[in-house]
């Protein structure tokens, strides 16, 4: 008996459905793309349950005939291309005809569309992909299409879609992503029958920036402009006093195609290179023209990812564009970078130019930035006392907090042996085998977070006199609903005050000077990139994530001046503390340049 067999015609429209629908997302992505194809000046999206339950894309476009209404949902039915050779000059989004057929196999779809010169609309239902029923309706002109019951008939496929809040997270950043690169068309967006943004058209890209993230993301874009070897860029970024815990508002548009591309991204953070703080991310809204011979955008199934004939000019010029664009920025802050004196016959004369002082060099400088001038070393030498008391005085003590005491510890140092502080950021110590550098920051850190983690109590919250408002993103927001109770075990009681407000009623003693609103942003942006995480492994790394970004917080920083008192009493803390090896973000705390290295260096040893 032969083993092959041809599979059946249902059978095999599943399997290659898999390949362009993966989750409902993917199906937003394809019928929003279709209506754009379509010339609509209006696209409306409502979702149900994340996606799961029901998709509803409804467009203004061109709509169709009767005919093309049945057609397109035939397998590779297209109206973009004729063969082959048309991927090369391809304009529009679908080519391939496989979106529609795609989406029909795997769900129940029901298909309302009217032309111009239509006196009435077709609808149309679909069960996996066959037509069920079919007649005339009273309809606007455009296009509806609904897709319900996603993967009802592939059940190994249905149970690897995440939660809702994950599938909705994923749509809400694709809606973004199309909203920003069509500022001229109006876009609405809804989700179990709520509006969660409503775009209407805009002249400036800044505009809609503050359509969807408020009027501070407005307010610290800047527009970018570069043009070479016949590459367009043009777009906004954030300048250096915005920035977020996530790269959720970085999007790249190549072609007017919203594409996922790493060496874009790493070039943009170069970039911004000793401008950001570590490990959070600009706001960049960049759309890249090249020429369709230069660009191959038949490199994936979904059309996410596109290959450039010379990638490095591309990564080149969005990283100088964007140095160019910060420098601007700051020049017109405090003025240009002051050129070096040169000298010239007069430099001996009776009368010399006025001495540059200090003072008068940062005159221009912004508010934020005068303290720096009169800051004293005494200003700063309290920080570490003054935060380990405040956060860990009123739960700690360092003679009964039961931290573990090493016999053999590898830090092993006597306070004499304490040579001083190097920039304000790391103590160097005569180690018996070298020169040991400790990190002030991770290993204050990781003094904090053991602490916390043996003592920290987290029913001890306070309720506050006046609860505190915290503006977040309706995404961040959705994130963080499914963790108020594990929240509110650890002592902040979050209640949802508005789509984009939460307002905290109580917090934990140790965290009570803190930036609750920081806290939360980098909580939930911290959700948004381990969504593939299982609800426990989840809860279980929130707890760890949230002492962590605790114990980060309240730490001394680099650039911190100590006292001799306050630094051996970091360094007698870090002996007695376990894991003392690393912070708990995993950065070493210390360091140590054995002697031999130093002595090959002097050439006393080869």
């Amino acid at each position: 008996m032969p083993r092959i067999k041809k599979l059946a015609p249902e059978e095999i429209s599943k399997i290659a459905a898999g390949e362009v629908v993966e989750r409902p997302a993917n199906v937003v992505k394809e019928l929003i793309e279709n209506a754009l194809d379509a010339g609509a000046t209006e696209i409306s999206v409502h979702i149900a349950n994340g996606g799961k339950s029901s998709i509803r894309i409804i467009d203004n476009g061109c709509g169709m005939d009767a005919e093309d209404a049945r057609a397109c949902f035939e397998h590779h039915a297209t109206s973009k291309l004729t063969s082959v050779l048309d991927l090369h000059t391809v304009h529009t989004f679908g080519f391939r005809g496989e979106a529609l057929s795609s989406i029909a196999a795997v769900s129940e779809v029901t298909l309302i569309t009217k032309q111009p010169t239509s006196l009435e609309g077709l609808k149309l239902s679909l069960v996996a992909g066959a037509v069920k029923t079919e007649e005339l309706v009273s309809c606007n002109t455009g296009t509806s299409i609904t897709v319900n019951s996603l993967f009802f008939n592939v059940p190994a496929r249905k149970k690897f879609l995440r939660s809702t809040e994950t599938e909705w997270h994923q749509i809400s950043q694709l809606f973004q992503s199309f909203a920003l690169n069509y500022p001229e068309i109006s876009w609405s967006l809804y989700h179990n029958d709520s509006l969660t943004h409503r775009c209407p058209p805009v002249q400036e890209l800044k505009e809609r920036l503050v359509q969807l993230w408020g009027d501070s993301a407005g307010s610290h874009a800047m527009t970018v402009i570069h043009e070479s070897h016949g590459i367009q860029i043009t777009g906004v970024i954030s300048d250096h006093q915005y920035h977020r815990f996530d790269r959720g508002r970085i999007f790249f548009f190549v072609n007017k195609r919203w594409v996922k591309n790493q060496q874009l991204g790493r070039a943009l953070i170069k970039g911004y290179a000793n401008v950001l703080p570590q490990g959070q991310y600009p706001l960049a809204c960049i759309s890249i023209m090249a020429p369709a011979t230069e660009v191959d955008i038949n490199v994936h199934p979904r059309k996410e990812e596109v290959q450039f004939a010379h990638p490095r000019i591309v990564e080149q010029a969005i990283q100088m564009t964007t140095q160019s664009a910060l420098q601007e920025r700051v020049n017109r802050l405090i003025g240009p970078r002051p050129s070096l004196p040169t000298f010239s016959d007069d430099v001996f004369s009776e009368h010399p130019a006025p001495t540059m002082t200090k003072e008068r060099l940062f005159t221009d400088l912004p508010p934020s930035y005068h303290h720096i001038l009169h800051a004293t070393p005494a200003a700063n030498q309290q920080n570490y006392i003054a935060r380990s008391k405040e956060f860990a005085a009123p739960f700690f003590n360092t003679a009964d907090s039961g931290a573990t005491t090493f016999a053999e510890p590898l830090l092993s140092f006597e306070p004499n042996n304490v040579i001083g502080q190097f920039n304000s950021t790391y103590i160097l110590v005569e180690h018996t085998q070298g020169l040991l550098l400790i990190d002030q920051h991770a290993a204050h850190e990781r003094i904090l977070y053991e602490r916390f983690l043996q003592r920290f109590d987290g029913h001890a919250a306070t309720k506050l006199l006046f609860p505190q408002m915290v503006q977040l993103s309706s995404d961040d927001i959705a994130a963080l609903t499914p963790y108020f109770p594990l929240l509110q075990e650890e002592g902040i009681e979050a209640e949802q005050a508005g789509p984009d407000q939460l307002v905290i009623t109580a917090l934990p003693m140790a965290i009570k000077q803190l930036s609750i609103q920081d806290l939360l942003g980098e909580l939930a942006s911290w959700i948004h990139e381990h969504q593939q995480l299982e609800p426990a492994q989840i809860k279980s790394k929130i707890i760890h994530h949230m002492r962590a970004m605790m114990a980060c917080k309240a730490a001394v920083k680099a650039g911190d001046l100590l006292s001799n008192e306050q630094i051996n009493q970091l360094l007698h803390d870090l002996q007695t503390t376990p894991n003392r090896l690393t912070c708990p973000h995993g950065r070493p705390t210390s360091w140590l340049i054995g002697l031999s290295d130093i002595e090959r260096k002097f050439k006393r040893k080869l």
